[in-house]
């Protein structure tokens, strides 16, 4: 009976301690909350489009396109504006806000207009401060350059200016190569010269900058000031990059009478107190109409001065953001063209003056290395050569 008895007893023990082993080895692991130190710690990350956009340098179709731009508009929808930082006139951002309005309602672009130099330090107040109200920035390629090397970008490449078969009158996207977060260049404004057509006789109209160096044109010369940032100071640096500084001492020798107001100077033009003005764009043509100039370039190339359009770091509305500045690439390149901002980068698209057209054109773009030493380098050395 003892003997039973302990039978009974050791099995029941055996049962037990097989039921306990069993249930140990069948829980799964993930049936109970993380509570790892790297599951704590983890940090949401920030909002992603609901679309992922190409990267710079892949080719994709219309129709890619169109599911991106879809994709991105329903995410723009909820975020409700996209707020513009610029130095352009209302000339041209009342357009753009109207048609962007039309296309893209329930996203509402806001602009916020400021004079040369007065972007950069509220960029940087409103990222270093952690408050950020600008979503994207236009303005000078040289600028967005700078702020891209100060960590002020996001990345993004538009996928607009990625289909295939689109042509450009320069890649958009050449300074993928050189900056991680690289702006997208939009538009450009040529550099050319207005001449007066009654005193510059069709025989003596210049055909090269070399032209120039010639006895009739001195005392006859009229330009924007090259010792300063911007397009005689690219002009000038390409006149000595194709010719030497010799050129730049022959043109010199003209007597060459420095303006930093194009409007002024294009009027010079325009009376005849001068019978060129080097260095002005065509939309300069607007503010003389009604007399005997005209808009010229030179067989060298056209000097341009490049504007894009710059994704903020920390933008407050990504999605809405993004599809503004693919919007540039497409309707916005006719705007831009129509206005008189500048000569749209799409071959094709709509211009209000045919000066602004570039296509086939030979452009002059300068590099982030030129720009640094050899255009700032020209502001400074081509001041012996200049009238006192």
């Amino acid at each position: 009976m003892k003997k039973r008895l302990l039978i009974v007893i050791l099995a029941s023990i055996l049962a037990v301690a097989t039921l306990m082993f069993g249930c140990s080895k069948s829980t799964p692991a993930s049936s109970s909350p993380a509570t790892s130190s790297s599951a704590a710690t983890t940090k949401p990350s920030s909002p992603a489009p609901t679309a992922s956009s190409p990267t710079a340098g892949q080719t994709i179709s219309a129709s890619e396109l169109a599911t991106w731009e879809k994709n991105t508009y329903e995410a723009a929808r909820k975020e409700g504006q996209v707020v513009w930082y610029t130095q352009d006139a209302k000339t041209h951002t009342d357009p753009m806000v109207e048609a962007f309005g039309k296309k893209y309602p329930g996203v509402k672009l806001v602009v916020y207009a400021t004079q040369s130099g007065g972007l950069g330090p509220k960029i940087a107040a409103e990222q270093e401060s952690g408050q950020m109200i600008g979503d994207v920035v236009t303005t000078g390629l040289s600028d967005l350059r700078t702020f891209s090397t100060q960590g002020r970008l996001a990345y993004f490449s538009p996928p607009a200016a990625q289909v295939a078969g689109v042509k450009w009158v320069a890649d958009p996207l050449h300074d993928q190569a050189l900056f991680k977060e690289f702006s997208p260049v939009y538009s450009v404004s040529p550099q050319g010269a207005i001449i007066n057509t009654k005193l510059v006789t069709p025989d003596k109209e210049p055909k090269s900058w070399m032209d120039l160096a010639t006895p009739w044109w001195k005392g006859k010369i009229t330009t924007q000031d090259p010792t300063v940032p911007g397009g005689a100071n690219k002009m000038f640096y390409w006149i000595k990059r194709v010719y030497g500084e010799e050129a730049w001492s022959k043109i010199g020798a003209q007597g060459l009478i420095l303006e930093r107001d194009r409007n002024l100077q294009a009027r010079a033009v325009a009376t005849g107190e001068y019978y060129i003005g080097l260095a002005l764009a065509p939309r300069e043509l607007a503010s003389i109409p009604n007399t005997p100039t005209k808009y010229i370039t030179f067989k060298e190339g056209t000097v341009v001065s490049e504007i894009g359009i710059g994704l903020l770091k920390g933008s407050p509305h990504p999605n809405a953001s993004k599809l503004f500045i693919n919007y540039m690439f497409e309707e916005g390149q006719d705007i831009t063209g129509s206005t008189g901002r500048g000569s749209p980068m799409r071959a094709g698209a709509r211009v209000d003056m045919p000066d602004l057209d570039l296509t086939g054109q030979k452009l002059l773009l300068t590099t982030p290395e030129e720009d640094l030493k050899g255009v700032a380098e020209a502001r400074n050395d081509i001041k012996k050569y200049l009238a006192k």
